[in-house]
């Protein structure tokens, strides 16, 4: 077992930039997740937990959320990854492509040829497919509310998944296993899927992330070179190594999970109300995955430490990934309000906030109502200087249940 983990090393290796670092680690996780696929998973009751994530990075344009995509798909593409998805595709060609199936009126070539004429399509391989989609509204070619709705399915699905398409041609994908590591920002969000879809299967198994601007600013960004690249390369098949079959929970590990299962309450925050549901094979998937980044072959409860932390921290963002959106009236303009204040390193004026939105509003009045309503729900004060945002204070439960060391001191907020 390794000294450093891996999402440790790959933080280190692809060091400061104007990324967020926590942009970083979720991009190594949800990538991790989608190398180890289906050679690894836990036993839960009747069924399989597979490492894949669904995970969206969610800020502001600028935020850096396409270059910390990037990053770590070129190096799963160093280490011979090619499962990738198409940067833009339609929900046929994605299920044709995810069964190795030529498209209609298309020729199979080769071996694929002979494997269909002799025993139809071959069911004991896996069909993996990792979606790097920095933009993900532009990776949906056409009926987006019905690919999202196939991408719910296909989460957690275990055995052959058939689907007919388009033309009456069928489609036969076995143990399809798919993996998200997208980008978005709020309002071109709600604007593409609305409120209503938070209660959908594909968006209550996605974990939204957030992080805000580091602040610095780097003229030239940093490049990983050949040896960085090689060096986690090989980090990367030394998992793959040792990433055999059914995973085991440590009886000390067990305790602890389901402590922390009796303890989680929920989420402050009704646009995740169905969260709770899930969240304990988030929990497990990231245990996972915490535990093959160490090298080792059973989780043991500093993975599971390590694991909640990090979707504890998560969580506690999550409300400021989505901003305002979906609340109520005007709610774009309140998220713009608070994006604003948050953003500022001084207490602004009122006048010196209508400056920013009167194009927004009706008239004056308006912005008065915002702000009344921001006071009383605790969002924003306004004091003689001017009107201040007002931070959110983490609650934290049992202190076996986390390791904030684990973080950065840009992710605990240390700056």
């Amino acid at each position: 077992m390794s000294d450093e983990d891996f999402i440790t090393t790959y933080l280190d290796k692809v060091g400061l930039s104007e990324v967020p670092v926590f942009f970083n680690r979720w991009s190594a996780i949800a990538g991790l997740g989608a190398w180890l696929g289906r050679d690894v998973w836990f036993n839960f009751g009747n069924f399989k937990i597979y490492p894949n994530i669904y995970a969206m990075l969610l800020a502001e344009p600028g935020v850096k959320k396409s270059t910390a995509i990037k990053n770590f798909k070129k190096v799963l593409a160093a280490a011979g990854y090619d499962s990738f998805a198409a940067e833009k595709t339609s929900k046929e060609k994605f299920l044709l492509d995810l069964s190795n199936t030529p498209e209609p009126g298309a020729e199979p070539s080769g071996l694929a040829s002979l494997d269909q004429n002799l025993w139809g399509h071959d069911l004991s391989t896996d069909s993996n497919v990792f979606i790097c989609a920095d933009e993900f509204n532009d990776f949906f070619g056409n009926n987006i509310n019905e690919f999202v709705s196939l991408l719910g399915v296909l989460w957690d699905y275990e055995g052959v998944y058939e689907s007919k398409i388009k033309n009456g041609s069928s489609v036969t994908i076995p143990n399809p296993c798919v993996s998200i590591l997208s980008g978005n920002t709020p309002a071109t969000f709600f604007n593409t899927f609305g409120q209503e879809v938070l209660g959908q299967g594909f968006f209550s198994r996605l974990l939204f992330i957030h992080a805000d601007n580091p602040g610095r600013k780097i003229w030239m960004p940093p490049s990983m070179s050949d040896e960085t690249l090689g060096d986690l390369s090989k980090k990367l098949l030394d998992i793959k190594n040792v990433a055999r079959g059914e995973i085991q929970l440590s009886a000390d590990a067990a305790e602890l999970v389901e402590a922390i299962y009796m303890d989680f309450s929920g989420l402050d925050d009704a646009r995740f109300a169905y969260y709770v549901n899930r969240r304990q094979v988030h929990l497990l998937k990231l245990c996972i995955i915490h535990a093959l980044a160490d090298l080792s072959t059973e989780i043991l409860p500093k993975h599971v430490v390590r694991a909640n932390t990090i979707l504890s921290h998560t969580e506690f963002y999550m409300p400021r990934a989505l901003g305002e959106f979906g609340r109520a009236r005007n709610s774009e303009v309140v998220h713009k309000v608070l994006t604003i204040l948050e953003n500022s390193p001084k207490a602004i004026t009122g006048m010196e906030l209508w400056g920013e939105i009167y194009s927004d509003l009706g008239g004056i009045s308006e912005m008065g109502d915002i702000i009344q309503n921001l006071v009383m729900a605790g969002k924003i004060q306004q004091t003689e200087l001017g009107i201040l945002p007002l931070k959110k204070v983490k609650k934290e439960s049992d202190s076996r249940f986390y390791n904030w060391s684990y973080l950065t001191d840009e992710e605990r907020g240390f700056k």
